[in-house]
């Protein structure tokens, strides 16, 4: 059995779909990275720059931040509505 057969039935298995039916969502997946000039595949890595790094730290915290007191609010008001 080739590789891709057996990647296929494995698909198929896994999503409860006939095999051609996954070999139809993952040409339309390829096309559709194509159209997007997007390739996939165990070589396509890419490592953030030290830049994109401290970009991605700082939306954390940011976003971290903003929640914080939402989280807050919420915990107040559920300990303040069960006493």
């Amino acid at each position: 059995m080739s590789d891709k057969k057996a990647d296929r039935d494995q698909t198929a298995h896994q999503l409860n779909i006939p095999a051609d039916d996954a070999q139809i969502l993952d040409q339309t997946g390829r096309d559709s990275a194509s159209r997007r000039k997007q390739s996939f595949g165990p070589t396509q890595v890419k490592f953030p720059s030290p830049g994109e790094e401290k970009i991605m730290e700082n939306a954390g915290k940011e976003s971290a931040g903003k929640r914080e007191h939402v989280t807050s609010n919420i915990a107040r008001e559920y300990r303040s509505g069960s006493s």
